[in-house]
């Protein structure tokens, strides 16, 4: 029969033992080339590698054409430029979930740098798990430190009522996966960190990526690792590391930011928990109204100002919206 992604059918039966590493890019040719180079010192390699860009320029493609090194990353190298109808992240990725052929399949945001040995220990971990694992994640280094006095404000106010790594509250806040502590055993969460993570692409093909996520998407990591969990168990592998040099390019202002963090927020509250109680909403709105306010924070600290007054601006516009529609 075989499952559908995006419109397009994939017979499970055809996926052979591997890995496909997926890689969504948007005029970041830089940022690209560094994932690239990190993977080169991967191995083993992987056995597909499915680039796929959304640029709106031809100079990623330009790069790839001129670059033979990069045919030699996978077994199977895969290149798409695909047109302004497809492009946005969730978009690309189910472009790219179409073209894998094995049995796993990995995505990584363009702006992370492969530590070594990192896809080796996700397979490891992944083939170690068995059928009850749907996913897992990489640890990402990011330069925070556990657990921050904002956190701690967040808990004492009651916006979340834990710090457990990887816990998906009620409330529609997520606590970060880098509040765990050192060390290579393996954590089972609610949702994985964003931008280094490897599932059954049979599961992955089954739930898809929400493309009501538009272009820069924020959120639909978490969206997507939701949906997942009713299907089986998602685990942080701390021996795989990445690095995530944050690149500029392709995000949103602060008032679309703060637009997105509530709306999309909401949206995945209300799809996580369909069967949510009325307790579950008034917190909703009670932690995210509560966090806007500690963005006052921000209004004290020297070139922040506008930064935080604009995030705050499209948070107060989302929670506007939200309450017109209901």
């Amino acid at each position: 029969m075989g499952i559908v992604v995006a419109g397009h059918r994939v017979d499970p039966l055809s996926l052979q033992p591997g890995v496909a590493v997926v890689v969504c890019t948007c005029d970041r040719p830089e940022s690209l080339q560094r994932f690239l180079r990190s993977l080169a010192g991967e191995g083993p390699r992987p056995a597909q590698l499915i680039i796929v860009d959304g640029s709106r320029t031809n100079v990623t493609q330009e790069w790839m054409n001129t670059t033979p090194e990069v045919r030699a990353l996978a077994d199977d190298v895969q290149y798409f430029h695909v047109p302004p109808r497809l492009a946005g992240l969730t978009r690309q990725r189910n472009y790219g979930l179409r073209h894998v052929s094995t049995d796993l399949v990995a995505f990584f945001d363009d702006d992370v740098k492969l530590l070594p040995g990192c896809l080796r220990e996700m397979e490891a971990a992944h083939r170690a798990l068995g059928a009850g694992a749907a996913g897992v994640g990489a640890r990402v280094d990011a330069g925070e430190r556990p657990p921050t006095a904002l956190w701690r404000v967040r808990r004492l106010l009651r916006l979340v009522s834990t710090l457990r790594a990887g816990t998906y509250e009620s409330s529609g806040m997520s606590i970060p996966w880098w509040f765990a502590e050192e060390g290579n055993d393996v954590l089972e969460g609610d949702f994985l960190p964003g931008g280094a993570t490897m599932w059954k692409t049979v599961i992955a093909c089954e739930v898809g990526f929400d493309e009501t996520f538009d272009g820069y998407a924020l959120g639909e990591d978490l969206d997507f690792c939701l949906r997942v969990h009713g299907r089986g168990k998602l685990y942080l592998a701390p021996a795989a590391r990445v690095k995530h040099l944050r690149d500029p390019h392709g995000r949103p202002d602060p008032y679309q930011f703060g637009l997105m963090e509530i709306r999309n927020r909401y949206q995945i509250h209300r799809q996580s928990r369909p069967a949510r109680r009325r307790f579950d909403t008034v917190w909703f709105f009670y932690a995210w109204l509560v966090d806007t306010l500690l963005l006052t924070r921000l209004l004290f600290r020297p070139g922040m100002r506008r930064f935080g007054l604009s995030r705050m601006m499209g948070r107060l516009s989302a929670f506007y919206e939200i309450l017109l529609s209901r």
